[in-house]
């Protein structure tokens, strides 16, 4: 519905003039040389002012006002000037009733509303507008009421317009907090029912792989035509208006939807998308203002619900992957240790070690993944070897001190460790089995990992020329005093300190010489100072 005045300045018809040509006669008034006094000050008052200002007269309420009124008067103007309220705008009559009887029959001083909302036909169509007034009676010398004097003020573009933030912060509170579709369609749909003069209707449906409805409101199913019958996710379409027939719809005191808006948002990857369809409120002109605020409407409503279907479709999509992913971990874990574990081949090195007796000839296995604290990954590896785990071979658990358990596993262990560097595992050749416990069977005793550090490998089993590191190993100086120390400690055979005695200290910093004096001056003081 569209508020068109087809009338041209040249007809509208003055106030002034229209009291000097209406025949007073014919009106519950009479001639106007009968009127009182009261009257004619009243009618000179609302003439005067500057401010939208209403006279009923009367007890048939006869109808005055000014110019500055009669722009809010639409088509009522200039029909409605000096004819009864009840004719000229029964709508306001109905709606405030038994208030106008209170009114006349002085039982009431005065009423006063803000932003009253009041549903005219001041345009031929139903329009919701909004008004702030006060009804003020004016009493004749006897004290009975003559008649009302109203003042008025418009304010629907202000309480229309605050209206719209208020819809629009709401739609952006559920984009907000809305976690899946569901959630957002269900806080949406409460959303769009209470602002029955902003949204006349909704129906929203998604389209793509799984099309179907997800909302209506105050409508039970969107009519044929509403809908495109080409909805391709992939194009979406931009924000139209269509004139449709008349469509009932719940509230609006039945004044049927005429004019919708339908868009469709499509999802990032453009396999679903989202339909929307929004009812103009017919109780709102449709002007431009209107048309661009159902246009934000309906580009906000299929974003946010778009932006949660991308959402769900993520998080179905992360499910069956975590799904897949735990199949495909329970089918490995039937098969043997040795498809999936890495270790597989080391220790199996390791593990024949406990049946076979290593000649003193065979070639050193050293594994370069130790870190500085000495044993290495593959090294704990070789003591819980994955035959345990198949069955080829029987551990047996007997007490154990874990000291003794854990430091014989270095005695046949040799380390190096250097700042900032990997260390080294190697295993020296035995005349023995090697592993746990010595003599016994792998197997036995504790399945504790090798700690194989410095402080529990003998000092034998390193070289006794390989240089240790020093604690200020960056100085070149000192570096080369560790390194001839060690040499001339070599030549008198002096075996290298043991790795447990504390390092040396540190030397002291050098200090610098102290410039020499001046000598003084004189001859005699030269003498002395050469002397």
């Amino acid at each position: 519905m569209e508020r068109i005045d087809r009338r041209t300045e040249d007809e509208y018809v003055p106030v002034r003039d229209l009291l000097a040509t209406i025949d007073w006669s014919a009106t519950p008034l009479g001639v106007r040389d009968t009127w009182d006094r009261e009257l004619e000050d009243t009618i000179r008052f609302i003439l005067e002012s500057r401010q939208p200002l209403v006279a009923w007269w009367g007890p048939e309420l006869v109808l005055f006002y000014n110019d500055e009124f009669a722009g809010h008067c639409g088509l009522r103007h200039p029909g409605s000037f000096g004819m009864p309220l009840r004719e000229g705008w029964p709508e306001i009559t109905a709606h405030l009733g038994s208030r106008l009887h209170e009114l006349l029959s002085g039982d009431r001083e005065g009423i006063y509303r803000s932003d009253h909302r009041i549903v005219l036909w001041r345009w031929d169509t139903p329009e919701v507008t909004w008004w702030t007034y006060s009804a003020t009676p004016v009493r004749g010398p006897d004290g009975g009421v003559l008649g009302l004097i109203v003042f008025t003020a418009e304010t629907t573009p202000q309480v229309v317009g605050g209206r719209r933030m208020a819809l629009l912060a709401a739609l952006g509170e559920v984009a907000r907090d809305a976690p899946t579709l569901d959630i957002a369609v269900e806080r949406l749909t409460t959303v769009l029912t209470d602002l029955p003069d902003d949204v006349g209707c909704a129906v929203v449906t998604t389209v793509g792989a799984d099309p179907g409805p997800l909302a209506t409101v105050r409508i039970d199913a969107p009519p044929a035509g509403w809908l495109r019958d080409d909805l391709d996710p992939d194009h979406a379409t931009d924000v139209e208006f269509l004139a449709v027939d008349p469509v009932a719809v719940h509230g609006d005191d039945g004044v049927p939807v005429t004019d919708v808006v339908r868009a469709t948002v499509r999802t990032p990857d453009g396999s679903a998308g989202i339909a929307v369809v929004i009812g103009a409120p017919p109780l709102l002109p449709l002007d431009e203002d209107h048309r661009s605020f159902l246009r934000l409407i309906a580009g906000t409503v299929g974003g946010l619900l778009t932006a949660a279907l991308a959402r769900d479709r993520e998080r179905d999509r992360r499910d069956d992957a975590g799904l897949i992913e735990q199949a495909r971990a329970e089918y490995y874990a039937g098969l043997g240790d040795e498809f999936r574990d890495p270790l597989t081949s080391s220790s199996d090195r390791w593990s024949g070690c406990a049946t076979t007796t290593t000649p003193p000839s065979a070639p050193r296995w050293s594994s370069r993944s130790a870190t500085r604290s000495g044993c290495s990954s593959s090294s704990t590896g070789c003591w819980t070897s994955p035959r345990w785990q198949t069955g080829k071979h029987d551990g047996l658990f007997a007490p154990t001190e874990i000291g003794k358990t854990t430091t014989r596993p270095g005695r046949g262990v040799r380390t190096r460790r250097r700042p900032g560097r990997a260390g080294a595992v190697g295993v020296l050749p035995s005349a023995g089995p090697a592993g746990l416990g010595g003599p016994r069977r792998l197997g036995e005793g504790s399945s504790s990992t090798c700690s194989a550090t410095r402080s529990s490998t003998p000092a034998r089993a390193r070289s006794a020329g390989r240089p240790r590191p020093g604690r200020r190993a960056g100085r070149a100086a000192g570096l080369r005093h560790r390194r001839r120390h060690r040499r001339r400690r070599a030549r008198r055979g002096v075996r290298p300190l043991p790795p447990s005695l504390p390092a040396a200290r540190p030397q002291r910093r050098r200090q610098r010489p102290r410039p020499a004096a001046d000598p003084p001056a004189g001859p005699s003081a030269r003498r002395h100072h050469r002397g």
